[in-house]
C-alpha cells in the first residue's frame, strides 16, 4: 500500500510528458514551434557542422526557391557566412531571442544572441510563413564585439526577459520569465 501511495505521489509531482513537449511561450504563438529549428541550426554552426545546420532548415521545400540555381545560391551564402564561424567551434550553450519585429502577418524578423565559450554571437533571422509552414528568408550574424551591424529598430518588440533556448543537451528550448521558466525537451531524432 505504501509503495502504491509513493508511486501515486511521484506521478502527481513529476511533470507530465506532455508538459515537456510544449513549445515555449513565444509572443507569436504560430512561430513558437519553428524557433527550436533555428536554435538547433545555430547549435550545429557552433559545433562546426555547418552543412548539417543548413540541412536542418529544410530549405529544399522553401517556396522562395523555385529554381535549383536560387537554392544553390542560398546554400552557398549560408556556407560562406558560417563556415569560418564554425571553425571557431563556439560551442554555444543557448540561443536567446531578445526582440522581434513583425514585418507582415506572415513575416517576422527575429533578433537573437547565441551564448558560447567565446562570448556572445548575434544571430538574426528573417522568417516567413507560407501555407502553414515557416521558412528562413534571410540571416545575419556578428561574432566580434557587442554591437549589431543592424540595430534593433525602435518599433520592434524588445523582450524584457529573453526567451532562452538552451543548447548542447537534451533540452532545446526554455522560456525565461521571472520565476516561471518552462522547458522544451528534445525528442530523439
Amino acid at each position: 500500500m505504501r509503495s502504491a501511495f509513493l508511486l501515486l505521489l511521484t506521478l502527481a509531482v513529476a511533470p507530465s510528458a506532455g508538459a515537456q513537449d510544449a513549445p515555449p511561450e513565444f509572443p507569436i504563438s504560430e512561430l513558437a514551434d519553428y524557433i527550436p529549428t533555428l536554435a538547433r541550426a545555430v547549435e550545429l554552426i557552433g559545433e562546426n557542422q555547418v552543412e548539417e545546420s543548413f540541412e536542418k532548415l529544410e530549405t529544399e521545400v522553401n517556396p522562395a526557391f523555385r529554381s535549383p540555381d536560387s537554392l544553390q545560391k542560398f546554400h552557398d551564402s549560408w556556407l560562406k557566412l558560417f563556415l569560418p564561424l564554425g571553425r571557431l567551434r563556439m560551442q554555444f550553450e543557448s540561443y536567446d531571442v531578445v526582440a522581434y519585429e513583425r514585418i507582415s502577418s506572415h513575416a517576422v524578423k527575429l533578433y537573437g544572441v547565441a551564448n558560447g565559450a567565446n562570448g556572445p554571437t548575434v544571430f538574426d533571422f528573417k522568417v516567413f510563413q507560407y501555407r502553414g509552414r515557416w521558412h528562413v528568408h534571410g540571416f545575419s550574424f556578428r561574432a566580434i564585439g557587442w554591437d549589431r551591424d543592424e540595430k534593433i529598430p525602435e518599433n520592434a518588440v524588445h523582450l524584457d526577459d529573453p526567451i532562452v533556448y538552451p543548447l548542447g543537451g537534451k533540452v532545446i528550448a526554455a522560456t525565461q520569465s521571472g520565476q516561471n521558466a518552462k522547458t522544451l525537451v528534445a525528442t530523439s531524432e
